[in-house]
């Protein structure tokens, strides 16, 4: 009977102890998944990003399972902030079941060099593994 009692103590420990490491774990998925933002991006072309039109440049941003990366979408809007309005031709394509999604560029208003520019600052800046990066591609939302 004393060994009885010992165990109970125990087993009710592990057992408490499972339970706050499973909520830790879905609590913790929960927090990374930001909210992505819905306010259109500025430089609209007036494209559908249900048209058959290849871009220039797309930049996908992917989830594994809770959600796409908030600050790599943050780090495009810094270096898009950099152009003027309507200079980049960017639109917006939801795809995924976790909020997946592609921005397309157009960059029709900017010259070659500073198109090549754009892209290369993208690269340098939105670094992150839930993100790529295409070139003369269609927006997966399109397909």
């Amino acid at each position: 009977m004393g060994v009885e009692r010992t165990l109970r103590p125990t087993l009710r420990l592990k057992l408490a102890s499972g339970y706050f490491t499973i909520l830790t774990l879905l609590g913790s998925c929960a927090k990374s998944a930001a909210p992505i933002p819905t306010a259109p991006l500025s430089g609209g072309n007036g494209m559908s990003p249900r048209s058959s039109s290849t871009y220039p440049l797309v930049v996908s941003f992917e989830s594994e399972c809770c959600g796409t990366d908030y600050e790599a979408f943050a780090a495009l809007e810094r270096v898009m902030s950099d152009y003027p309005e309507g200079a980049l031709g960017a639109t917006r394509g939801h795809w995924g079941k976790e909020g997946e999604f592609d921005v397309c560029f157009t960059l029709r208003e900017l010259p070659d060099s500073e198109q090549r520019r754009f892209v290369q600052r993208v690269r340098e800046h939105v670094t992150s593994r839930l993100v790529a990066i295409g070139k003369n591609s269609i927006c997966r939302s399109e397909q």
